[in-house]
């Protein structure tokens, strides 16, 4: 089956309109894209859970990658870029995985700015709270 199924139609009318994505550690990662410091989180944790890297490498990859970001006038601190990593390892959870397929999608909401990745359960709240809503909030959110 695969995700044919599941993510067929999802960028399809009426749907598309109606549909925003929130994939965990997804970047459409180009220097041109490390434009904030979740992008530069999401980018090094994929470095430093890349099986193919030493961690001579990894250290200096992330390391590279902030210096970047960090040239492109973001202000961000390395050690908060090792903590995310860190704070993931001692989790045990990998970055989530994506399938061509899911990526494919991902940037198509992501270029219409109805994709919103997260790193953190803290920013996944964040970004759900700040979408579009009915106002007066449903009831039940407010009971809940």
């Amino acid at each position: 089956m695969g995700e044919a199924p599941e993510l067929g139609e999802i960028d399809d009318p009426p749907y598309f309109d109606k549909s925003y994505v929130f994939p965990r550690d997804y970047a459409w990662v180009t220097d041109e894209n490390l434009d904030s410091t979740q992008h530069v989180i999401q980018a090094a944790l994929e470095i430093a859970f890349a099986d193919d890297l030493s961690a001579d490498e990894v250290q200096s990859k992330v390391e590279s990658l902030v210096d970047r970001a960090q040239e492109s006038s973001l202000d961000i601190d390395e050690q908060e870029v090792w903590d995310v990593i860190d704070d993931r390892a001692d989790e045990g959870e990998e970055p989530a995985a994506y399938s061509w397929v899911h990526l494919n999608k991902f940037r198509k909401f992501e270029l219409h700015e109805r994709c919103f990745p997260w790193t953190t359960e803290d920013e996944l709240r964040t970004v759900v709270d700040e979408l579009p809503s009915p106002t007066p909030r449903p009831e039940w959110e407010e009971s809940g």
